[in-house]
């Protein structure tokens, strides 16, 4: 069976909602979903007739990926910690997104180093502010990650579409921010006493596995 290279068919208003595209000569339908159905949550199959002898030839392969979460950055500062996170998402399905101003410019060769070649396997929008954010995705659960925070992570149920709130690396989020939201969705990870923070990018790794591993890494 071959494959062409698959097509990315979207747009940067619909990339939380990608749609692949590839193409095959497979005769047998089934062989093709076998392939590859177990990879894509939603399925659609394009029937188009060849011949007489394969009246069936499967000619195209849709299928969209959901957004898993929704990983929110407000104002970060160090380029190697959001090019860590494009990495994380991309291998978690979740979609990034950076609340302006950032420290650093999108084409910082530290953030594209340590993306990778991710990059291209991500999605990502930016923001003018928090608030622009909440207007388009106004009933997605929110949680903040904060080291003030008293619920600790674990003891949330987190559900497919919600949203993760990290802070600026030599700050944190605002007091102010915090306050305005309710005491159990302030999430924590837990420390040694005394500690100060955990790196941004390892604070995301872990609080986006966890959401992940509850939802049975689907």
């Amino acid at each position: 069976m071959t494959l062409a290279k698959p097509v990315l068919d979207s747009d940067p208003g619909t990339l939380s909602t990608p749609r692949i595209r590839y193409s095959t000569t497979e005769r047998d339908p089934a062989v093709f979903f076998v392939l590859l159905a177990g990879s894509a949550r939603s399925t659609s199959f394009f029937l188009s007739k060849n011949n007489a002898e394969a009246p069936f030839v499967l000619s195209t392969f849709h299928f969209i990926l959901p957004v898993m979460f929704h990983v929110v950055l407000f104002q970060p500062e160090i380029p190697p910690n959001t090019g860590n996170i494009i990495r994380l998402c991309a291998n978690t399905n979740s979609e990034l997104h950076l609340i302006e101003p950032l420290g650093f410019s999108l084409d910082d060769r530290n953030l594209r180093r340590a993306g990778l070649d991710y990059h291209e396997r991500s999605s990502l929008q930016l923001h003018a502010s928090l608030e622009a954010f909440r207007q388009k995705y106004p009933e997605n659960k929110l949680y903040a990650v904060s080291t003030r925070g008293t619920r600790t992570y674990t003891n949330a149920n987190y559900k497919p579409g919600d949203v993760f709130l990290f802070g600026p690396e030599t700050r944190g989020l605002p007091q102010t921010l915090l306050d305005s939201l309710p005491a159990d969705s302030v999430i924590r990870i837990p420390m040694k006493a005394g500690n100060r923070s955990l790196n941004l990018a390892n604070a995301a790794a872990i609080i986006v596995y966890e959401a992940w591993r509850q939802n049975d890494f689907v």
